[in-house]
């Protein structure tokens, strides 16, 4: 009897070590599977188009990036179950593929992502281009949990950027109760180019409010020329109005450069424009915009950004003297990214100076410049 019973204890723990080592086997087979799901999303968002200005970097990948935006989601819709594999890299990933995320869930983002996107917007680490595309997707998801993160951030913020999307999102969202908050921003700023008054008119439309803008004293006056009593905008009464009497035409972006040319004072409204037509005619008028101290700080940024769009090569020196002349940071860092860009080492020093005025630049700023500064060094070896 006790030889059986020692016969059974022998062969219940021989049985009881091929379960163990079948789910030791199953649980590495979970785990290598789960790597190379994860695996294979990321690489999707490393062969992400590239986009305008510095919110991704703008490195050469293997196999190579999509070659259009349309061809990217296309690749990511044969993607199993890719928003829940998306919220996970990103819960995963503290510093990396957070932004690229972002961006992706405003293509494949449902309800489920909402908490995650909140989070992004939330987070003042984050780099504001992709707080603010967090934004507009909470708007189009109509996320109304999100109006009072919107609408705080809205009137405590003084980024442009992210102030302009958070206004868009709202917009988006629809909802009344983030009209107060679009208003008392709006009325802060008397220095709002029509481009930015458009928006605001459309969001407070799309939350059941009236048009805030035009106001009387902010319309822009068209300007008489003595000589041939002629006016700049040809008889037009505003430059919104010019732009719904011209943009259809096939020229469009020629009649915006002889517009700057026969007045510079419209450069913030024309540069708007520019960054969906510009082409190289561009690039002469856009380093004018650029190198004028007298154009508003957005004109000059937007101006930087379509230069990094259209990948023009130009000298460091002007550019470098722009960044260690201007108060506008964000200015600044557009034009650093463009200096990475550009590939010159001699602007390193410029960089180095420019990030030494600051103790407490923001995470995503620090990401920037020290890429940046890495990408030149190796240029100088």
């Amino acid at each position: 009897m006790k030889k059986l019973a020692a016969t059974i204890n022998i062969h219940v723990r021989f049985l009881l070590a091929i379960l163990l080592l079948c789910s030791m086997h199953v649980f590495s087979s979970c785990e290598n599977n789960g790597e190379n799901e994860e695996r294979e999303v990321l690489l999707w968002l490393d062969r992400m188009p590239v986009l305008v200005s510095s919110v991704f970097d703008m490195v050469d990948t293997d196999p190579p990036r999509y070659k259009s935006l349309d061809e990217w989601q296309e690749a990511g819709r044969k993607l199993e179950n890719i928003e829940d594999r998306l919220i996970k890299i990103f819960e995963k990933n503290s510093d990396s593929y957070r932004l690229e995320v972002t961006y992706a869930l405003m293509f494949f983002g449902t309800n489920k992502s909402i908490s995650t996107l909140i989070n992004v917007y939330n987070d003042r680490n984050m780099h504001n281009r992709a707080r603010g595309i967090a934004a507009i997707t909470l708007g189009k998801m109509k996320a109304h949990e999100a109006c009072g993160p919107l609408s705080k951030t809205l009137l405590t913020t003084y980024n442009r950027t992210l102030s302009t999307n958070t206004i868009i999102g709202l917009g988006e969202l629809g909802d009344p109760n983030g009209v107060p908050a679009v208003k008392e921003y709006a009325m802060r700023y008397s220095d709002y180019h029509s481009g930015r008054k458009m928006i605001v008119n459309e969001a407070l439309e799309k939350m059941g409010s009236k048009k805030l803008f035009p106001l009387p004293d902010e319309i822009p006056q068209p300007i008489v020329d003595e000589s041939s009593k002629t006016c700049t905008l040809s008889g037009y009464e505003s430059f919104d109005e010019w732009r719904r009497a011209h943009q259809e035409s096939l020229c469009y972006e020629e009649l915006l450069l002889d517009l700057y040319k026969k007045d510079p004072s419209y450069a913030s409204d024309i540069v708007w424009e520019l960054q969906s037509y510009a082409t190289d005619k561009s690039i002469p008028i856009l380093f004018d915009i650029l190198n004028d101290i007298r154009a508003k700080h957005s004109a000059r940024i937007f101006a930087a950004s379509i230069l990094v769009k259209l990948n023009v090569h130009a000298p460091s020196q002007p550019i470098c003297k722009i960044v260690l002349s201007t108060s506008n940071h964000e200015l600044a860092m557009e034009l650093i990214f463009y200096l990475g860009e550009l590939g010159d080492p001699d602007s390193i020093s410029v960089i180095e100076k420019y990030a030494g005025t600051y103790n407490d630049l923001p995470s995503p700023d620090k990401k920037i410049i020290n890429e940046t500064l890495a990408k030149l060094e190796r240029l100088k070896q």
